[in-house]
C-alpha cells in the first residue's frame, strides 16, 4: 500500500512539473487571414502541392502506388501515427474542414501551424510538422489558413489522441518558439530551398539519429526507414547530388519529367504489382508544383554536397 501510494505521489509531482513545465505562446485575437482570391489560390497551392496536407489530413489507399486520397477525403483526418513510428500512443491527423476547425479562431490556426500549440494550448508532436511551417512568410501561412476557411465540412467521429506514460508528460515539456518566418524568395536556388524546407524534404530523405533529429552530416543522404500498411518497410533515397548513389546524374529535364510522370488519377491509381513495392512518398502531392518551382528545387539540390550513400530501398 505504502508502494502504491508512493508511487501515486511520484507521478502526481511528475504530472504537476509537467503542467507547470508546458510551453504557451498566447494567440494573436486581432489575427484575421486576408480572403482574397489571389489568397485563397496561393493557399490551395501550398496546401495542396508544397505542404503537403493531404499526405495526413486524408485517408490514403495504399492499395494504390504512393496511398493517393480515398475521392473526397481530403480535409478529414487520416493518417494515425503510433508505436509502429516510433510513438507510443496513438495520434490521429485531425480533420482540416470546419466539423474541427469551424470554432477556431485565425489566430488560433496559425499558433497551431507555426508554434505547435493546438486550440486548448497542448503542444503537438512533431509528427505536425510546425517547424517547417514556421519559417514560412507571414503570406504564405494566412494563404494556407485563407484557403482551408473554404474546405467544405466532411464531419466524422473524433479520432482520440492518446499517448502513453512518460510520452504524455513529455509533450508539455517540448521546446516551442515563435516562427521564423522567412521572406519568400522570388526565384532560383533560394526559392528552391524555402520550398524544399515548406515540404520537409530533408526530414523525410535524411537519416535521424536516436532524438528522432535530423543527422547534420547526412542531410538529403537518404535513409530513414518508413513502414507500409501491413508492417513492410521502405527507406527513402539519397536525393544528394552524388553521382553514383544519388540524383547527381539527373539532368534538369529528367528530375521534372519524374514529378510531372505522377499527374493524373488513372496513373495514381494503378494497382501495384506487389504490395511490397510501395512507397509513402506523396507523389499525388509533389506532382502538383509548377515546372520552375521544380526547377528551382533541382538547382537546390544540386548545389548541396554530395554524399555517398547507398539505401536498401525495400530492406527485410
Amino acid at each position: 500500500m505504502r508502494a502504491l501510494r508512493s508511487g501515486a505521489l511520484l507521478l502526481a509531482l511528475c504530472q504537476g512539473v509537467a503542467t507547470a513545465c508546458t510551453p504557451t505562446i498566447p494567440v494573436d485575437a486581432a489575427y484575421r487571414a486576408p480572403r482574397d482570391p489571389a489568397t485563397v489560390a496561393r493557399g490551395k497551392y501550398l496546401v495542396e502541392a508544397v505542404a503537403g496536407c493531404w499526405a495526413c489530413h486524408s485517408q490514403r489507399d495504399f492499395r494504390y502506388y504512393s496511398g493517393p486520397p480515398r475521392p473526397g477525403s481530403e480535409g478529414m483526418a487520416g493518417r494515425r501515427v503510433g508505436r509502429i513510428f516510433g510513438v507510443a500512443g496513438s495520434l490521429p491527423a485531425p480533420n482540416l474542414t470546419p466539423a474541427h476547425l469551424g470554432n477556431w479562431s485565425d489566430g488560433e490556426i496559425r499558433r497551431a501551424l507555426v508554434n505547435g500549440l493546438s486550440k486548448d494550448g497542448h503542444p503537438q508532436m512533431l509528427v505536425m510538422p510546425y517547424d517547417q511551417y514556421g519559417i514560412a512568410s507571414k503570406e504564405d501561412v494566412g494563404a494556407i489558413i485563407a484557403y482551408l476557411r473554404t474546405l467544405a465540412t466532411k464531419p466524422e467521429p473524433k479520432p482520440a489522441r492518446r499517448l502513453e506514460f512518460p510520452l504524455n508528460l513529455i509533450v508539455r515539456t517540448m521546446p516551442i518558439a515563435e516562427a521564423e518566418h522567412r521572406a519568400a524568395p522570388k526565384g532560383g536556388r533560394e526559392r528552391g530551398g524555402y520550398l524544399v524546407d515548406i515540404a520537409g524534404c530533408p526530414w523525410c530523405h535524411s537519416p535521424l539519429d536516436f532524438k528522432k533529429e535530423i543527422k547534420a552530416s547526412k542531410v538529403f543522404a537518404g535513409g530513414n526507414l518508413f513502414y507500409l500498411p501491413g508492417g513492410r518497410k521502405v527507406q527513402s533515397p539519397n536525393i544528394t547530388p552524388d553521382p553514383e548513389t544519388g540524383i547527381g546524374r539527373w539532368s534538369r529535364e529528367v528530375f521534372i519529367a519524374k514529378f510531372k510522370a505522377m499527374r493524373g488519377e488513372e496513373l495514381r491509381k494503378s494497382p501495384l504489382p506487389r504490395a511490397a513495392a510501395n512507397s509513402v512518398m506523396p507523389w499525388f502531392v509533389y506532382a502538383e508544383l509548377r515546372e520552375d518551382d521544380l526547377s528551382d528545387i533541382y538547382d537546390y539540390l544540386m548545389a548541396q554536397r554530395p554524399i555517398l550513400s547507398r539505401v536498401e530501398t525495400y530492406p527485410k
